[in-house]
């Protein structure tokens, strides 16, 4: 059998060099990834027939091939099988023809924690030229690369809203050290329809809540020109969420003073959903988030702080404050079991909902001097599911949940807290603060929440109009705001 042997990275240099000077390279032609119902699946897409074509087929671990001149970080995929290093796919050319979902071999290997490892493919005509390739990443620390034909991307290695595709669902291998307290949960921010790829017997799934018909509508999706409607229930009060874990499904809605979360089931019997628990809530929803198998959910209680009309006079210098939100950590399991798991009220009307891996804030203003609360709980599990609180005071503002995030050192297994303060209308000159706070167990087994470090005076004179924390970096967009005069 022919074998080419080619560094890894010569590889892809040549393979990029040819896709920058090529004008009608046909990334969209051919198609790497991995079955939706097996993740261990590599299948492959073709939309184009080509004759005498070199090809090659790949399990590529990026780090391990970068720390090394020879063969190692590669697999490829030969007439007998997956091989060590870079070898064809075929003895000699071959015809490639138009193929969909066409399934090829199983990934060789489980890729090791931290890596960035993809499937990828590659297809070179008779003369070397036009070449079509495509890769696929396996984990979320390869979907922040950015290679030649690579078609899933993530922002960050987090699992918070937006920022990893729903395609990139294999997490790297852990060790049984790794999956105990420093593991990531899955952190998901609802809509109010829900993608959901398929597994076993259940077809890839939509589920829309219609707010204005008052239905949740299930639709099989696995042919997207032709979508079929499986399932329609009627739900209470005004839809407002969806999440999911397994073949379970909870809604959530509301109506007048009440939050109704229910849970719906899949049936590979029934071909179709069936309905579960109902838990009704006291309050009118405000924000809920999902953290792993916790949804958490804040609800309005009241119209405000009661301020006693003494100190309006002045006869006191205090304020009695009237709990008027709350905050409910309910259990939610595959079986579509829901369960209350603990509760507490909030000072203040939280203007500003985030959740991250370690931490859920709550961002109020004070509307008597103008300050900024975050009302801080660390999350835990099932049998302490809310520590805290811990409040911060700051005398600018919090736009908005872009603003705020965690990471954990993953060496040292510390928890930080980072937040970005814009400025008020009454301190622009300021600027904006990047604030680090550390999580922290006392002797007595206490939870603290500790200053640990911030940057202030960014941009003085501006305003804070956008933040990405991503892992240990943050990116901070801030504007002047001009009144131009044109005559």
């Amino acid at each position: 059998m022919h074998k080419t042997y080619l560094s890894p990275r010569s590889l892809l240099f040549t393979i990029w060099l040819l896709v920058s000077l090529t004008a009608n390279t046909g990334y969209a032609a051919l198609k790497i990834m991995v079955d939706s119902r097996d993740s261990d699946l590599i299948v492959v897409d073709n939309d184009q027939y080509m004759e005498g074509v070199t090809g090659y087929l790949v399990w590529l671990d990026l780090d391990e091939f970068t720390q090394s001149n020879g063969q190692k970080g590669v697999i490829s995929w030969t007439p007998s099988g997956w091989e060590e290093g870079l070898h064809q796919v075929s003895n000699g050319p071959f015809v490639a023809p138009v193929v969909k979902g066409l399934s090829i071999a199983r990934i060789p290997r489980p890729c090791p924690n931290g890596h960035r490892c993809f499937v990828g493919a590659a297809l070179l005509g008779p003369d070397q030229s036009s070449p079509i390739l495509s890769f696929y990443p396996l984990n979320s620390e390869a979907a922040l690369e950015r290679l030649p034909g690579q078609w899933k991307f993530a922002s960050s290695t987090r699992a918070s809203t937006g920022g990893l595709d729903q395609g990139l669902l294999a997490p790297t291998s852990t060790s049984s050290e790794e999956e105990g307290s420093q593991a990531k949960a899955d952190v998901e921010k609802p809509d109010l329809y829900k993608l959901v790829q398929g597994e076993g017997e259940r077809p890839p799934l939509l589920l829309v809540s219609i707010s204005g018909a008052g239905q949740l509508v299930a639709l099989d999706v696995e042919d997207p020109s032709s979508p079929t409607v499986l399932d329609s229930f009627t739900q209470e009060g005004e839809p407002k969420e969806i999440y999911n874990l397994g073949d379970a499904f909870f809604t959530i809605s509301t109506s007048d003073n009440e939050t109704i979360l229910t849970s719906y089931l899949w049936s590979n019997e029934k071909k179709g959903l069936t309905k579960g628990d109902t838990m009704r809530l006291k309050g009118a929803l405000m924000e809920s988030r999902r953290r792993g198998e916790i949804i958490y959910i804040v609800v309005s209680q009241g119209s405000g702080p009661i301020i006693p009309l003494s100190e309006v006079r002045g006869a006191t210098p205090t304020r009695e404050v009237h709990p008027y939100a709350t905050l409910f950590a309910v259990a939610i399991g595959e079986d579509g079991h829901l369960a209350l798991l603990k509760s507490r009220e909030i000072d203040g009307y939280p203007e500003v909902v985030s959740i991250c891996e370690d931490y859920l804030t709550l961002v109020t203003r004070d509307s008597s001097n103008g300050s900024t609360q975050l009302d801080v709980t660390a999350l835990g599990g099932m049998d302490d599911p809310l520590e805290g609180p811990f409040l911060i005071s700051i005398s600018g503002i919090i736009p908005s949940d872009r603003h705020i995030n965690c990471f954990l050192d993953q060496e040292g297994g510390d928890s930080y807290l980072v937040f970005v303060e814009g400025p008020n209308w009454s301190s622009q000159g300021k600027g904006s603060t990047i604030h680090i706070y550390k999580k922290e167990r006392a002797s007595l087994g206490r939870l603290s929440l500790s200053p640990l470090s911030k940057i202030d005076g960014i941009a003085p004179g501006e305003s804070l109009f956008g933040t990405v924390i991503s892992d240990q970096k943050a990116f901070i967009v801030t504007y002047e705001r001009k009144d131009p005069l044109w005559v």
